[in-house]
Order: structure tokens, then sequence, then C-alpha cells
């Protein structure tokens, strides 16, 4: 009925001179020079980055054009609406885009939060 098969073993045994490094988290080079990663609005931005950092190599295997900018238009509104409110209604797509320095924004500091809605 059942069959038990014996585990083979491997003629040689592992290379024990190989180092081991663990992991580096996905987002490890994006994060490491931010100061700020206890706001619920930086770790939204750091989840998009995560799922969204393989799209340009997806892209080069499969072919959906039409579907990819239906989906990719109400994403990237979201993000400028976003970029707007930091800026005070000031912010466009080619200064988000830019590496040059914003104004500072003219809403308040904000009040540290660790939990969504308190």
């Amino acid at each position: 009925m059942f069959r038990i098969r014996r585990r083979i073993r491997l003629a040689t045994p592992p290379d024990e001179t190989a180092t081991w490094a663990p992991p580096q988290h996905a987002c490890a080079d994006l994060v490491d020079a931010m100061p700020q990663l206890d706001s619920p609005l930086i770790t939204e931005l750091i989840a998009l980055h995560a799922h969204t950092r393989n799209l340009g190599w997806l892209s080069t295997r499969e072919a959906h054009p039409e579907e990819y900018r239906h989906l990719v238009r109400p994403i990237l509104q979201h993000l400028l609406d976003g970029w707007r409110a930091q800026t005070g209604g000031r912010g466009g797509l080619e200064d988000l885009l830019t590496a040059r320095p914003t104004s500072t924004c003219c809403h308040p500091e904000p009040t540290k939060t660790n939990t969504y809605g308190s």
C-alpha cells in the first residue's frame, strides 16, 4: 500500500567553509537611512515598495499593457494625492520624481502614533 523510502545521503558533505550570511530584509537598502519608521504613512510606503520591486522583472516576461495601465493609474493617483497632501497642495509629479528638496510643509508636526486611527 504505502512504500517507505530511505533518504539518500549526499555523496559529498556540504561545504563547511562557506560562510553564512543572514538574509537581508527586502527593504533594508531603502529604510536604513530613514529616521522615522514608526509612522503608518511610512509603513504603507515601505510595503508598497516591497510589493512593487519585482514589477520591472515581471514585465519583461509578460505582456499585458492595457491591464497594466488600468491598474497603475489609480496607484499613481494615490501616490500623487499623498504627495500633494505632504506639500500643502503644491506638489506635482515632476517634483515628486526629482531629487530637489521641497519647501517646508505647511502642516504642523503631527503627534506620534504607532497604530492606525489612534
